[in-house]
């Protein structure tokens, strides 16, 4: 039987937080198919795949965790639980806390089996524990949530960000030995530059740190003995931090431009000039898939690539050949019978004379209808990578526009801290202007414009339906928070209350309520399709929907409210989310 464009796309396979682990010569990651998830170590030396058998569900995993080793098995974290999990499949629970109480572990030594973690106890908390969470040293309060720690190699000192002042962006880096004793505090760039502590040069002397003194990130080493910094690339573009080699020659980092990320070789003497890695135009993952100095393979760097037509891969690439070995690869032999899209890099102006770029995805059949979908976050970005939600509308007959709304990363400091103080304004007309530019393009239908977000995303979708509601013909919120009031008192929300929580920003009961979606239901233009994870908090979406029938909506026609049992924030089953999704845009703006 020939499988359908939602079951292509929806059943594609996935990889998640491949880890090298040095010592053993081999990458760990979650590897999901169909609705299944299993922990996997690939064997570099052996080539073999050890699958190790784990109940996900019981366990509250979602297959996506970040893969701590440790000793013979690794620490894996589940809100609000810690797990160590052996590689024959048996799993403890580890307790560094008291229940219930949220807990990142940020980084272990292997060797000392030593945990750094931060903790939520109102405020929160850095520490240093033993593996076994019983016993922990409080580093510092004042944590960058994001955390920003390590172990230098040699295990003689610990690095972390800290930040005690009510701005964010300000902060130090503090070295302590090995005790967590504080040794020096270092002090780099501009007090507004966010330096992050992003791992050790395999001497352990120095720091590899970015920042944005420039406006853009750059990537740097840093003596911490002798406070001298050496910055690298020509700062045009933003530069992230992926790696260094094990002998400490090289460093590799992740350029971002025009929606796609190239990887970049230095060398550590020679800053100025990098070469670009032999790749496919498309966009390497930031995430590093292997510690800086990692101890094997010193020619070999291990990275996750993608374009806009071919799915994710972990490669294997060696620096002195040019060569590429494919460790896993997610495309199937349907997917490449599909008639893909690629996707273009486009820019158009919001109301206020704001560039805003965008990621396209045209229809073939034109006038066509379109959807604008509003990633999350905020702080993130889309690119020119593989996107399966978007190819799935595509073949469906839809043009996509993903916009870069202004509090996306990947670009300068000023446009990502533009958001701070205005939630739920600017950003709202970033995403208007991009349905407006749409409606103005001849390949478009201007009269079947919707709108879709998931998490922030669905925030600001549903105040399109508020703020410009003659726009669209459809708003589909999907499992976001509606309620800013609820939100500003919320600590997990970490990104939106550093939106909200500064000195400039209005804080008011006023000024949240005036952006919030719960508040709005009055000045509600346009029908409302709200999908809402049951395991997600549904309260706010109840709310919002009730809200809407008190004004005297109709549900079914004016507004629905979609309730996915079994589903969280991120619901699973796309197979179904996707279906319902074009189901919903059949009904208001679909092909015909």
């Amino acid at each position: 039987m020939t499988q359908s464009a939602l079951d292509i796309f929806s059943s594609l396979p996935s990889f998640a937080a491949p880890t090298v682990l040095p010592e053993e010569e081999a990458i760990a990651y979650w590897w999901s198919v169909d609705d299944t998830v299993s922990l996997r170590i690939h064997d570099l030396s052996q080539d073999t795949i050890n699958i190790i058998p784990l109940d996900r569900h019981s366990l509250t995993l979602e297959g996506e965790e970040p893969l701590h080793w440790i000793g013979d098995g690794f620490l894996i974290q589940s809100d609000p639980n810690v797990y160590f999990c052996e590689c024959d499949g048996s799993v403890e629970t580890v307790s560094f806390g008291a229940p219930e109480t949220y807990t990142y572990i940020i980084d272990i030594d292997s060797k000392t089996h030593r945990v750094l973690y931060t903790h939520y106890d109102d405020p929160w908390t850095l520490r240093l524990s033993e593996a076994d969470g019983k016993q922990s040293k409080v580093l510092t309060e004042h944590p960058e949530q994001s955390g920003h720690a390590g172990f230098s190699p040699d295990r003689q000192w610990l690095a972390y960000r800290e930040n005690p002042t009510e701005s964010f962006g300000a902060g130090r880096i503090v070295i302590t030995d090995r005790a967590g004793e504080q040794v020096k505090t270092v002090n780099i760039g501009e007090a507004s530059a966010r330096t992050r502590l992003r791992g050790w040069h395999p001497d352990s002397q120095r720091l590899l740190i970015d920042d944005r003194s420039t406006g853009w990130y750059r990537v740097g080493l840093h003596d911490w003995q002798v406070e001298d910094t050496t910055w690298f690339g020509d700062g045009e573009y933003n530069e992230y931090p992926l790696t260094i080699t094990s002998a400490g020659s090289q460093l590799i980092t992740v350029r971002s431009h025009a929606g796609r990320r190239s990887a970049i070789v230095y060398s550590i003497h020679n800053p100025a000039d990098g070469c670009q890695f032999d790749l496919p135009e498309g966009v390497v993952d930031r995430t590093p898939v292997q510690p800086p100095g990692m101890t094997f393979a010193s020619d070999m760097v291990y990275l996750v690539h993608e374009t806009g037509t071919c799915p994710p891969q972990l490669l294997q690439y060696d620096l002195e050949t040019d060569t590429i070995t494919v460790l896993i690869d997610t495309a199937t032999s349907a997917l490449t019978a599909c008639s893909l899209v690629e996707p273009a890099h486009v820019t158009y102006d919001a109301p206020d004379g704001q560039s805003i770029n965008a990621i396209l995805h045209r229809a073939s059949e034109t006038p066509s209808p379109a959807v604008v979908v509003v990633h999350g976050g905020p702080t993130t970005a889309v690119t020119c990578g593989f996107d399966p939600f978007a190819q799935y509308l595509v073949s469906e007959g839809y043009t996509v526009l993903q916009p870069n709304y202004r509090g996306s990363t990947d670009q300068d400091r000023g446009f990502e801290r533009a958001i701070k103080g205005d939630l739920g304004r600017g950003e709202v007309d970033d995403v208007a202007a991009g349905g407006q530019w749409l409606a103005e393009q001849p390949w478009v239908d201007d009269n079947r414009l919707a709108v879709f977000g998931h998490s922030h995303g669905a925030y600001n979708a549903a105040l399109q339906a508020v703020s410009y509601p003659e726009l669209w013909r459809v708003v589909i919120p999907e499992n976001g928070y509606l309620d800013a009031v609820a939100v500003f008192n919320e600590p997990n929300l970490y990104a939106q209350r550093r939106i909200i929580d500064n000195q400039t920003c209005e804080t008011t009961k006023a000024y949240l309520q005036s952006v919030s979606p719960i508040h709005r239901t009055a000045d509600v233009g346009c029908p409302v399709c709200i999908i809402q994870g049951e395991d997600d908090a549904t309260d706010q979406a109840r709310a919002f929907a009730d809200g809407l029938r008190e004004r005297g909506w109709t549900a079914g026609e004016q507004f629905r409210l979609e309730i996915i049992e079994g589903e969280g924030h991120v619901i699973q089953n796309k197979a179904q989310l996707w279906g319902l999704i074009t189901d919903i845009l059949e009904i208001y703006v679909g092909c015909y």
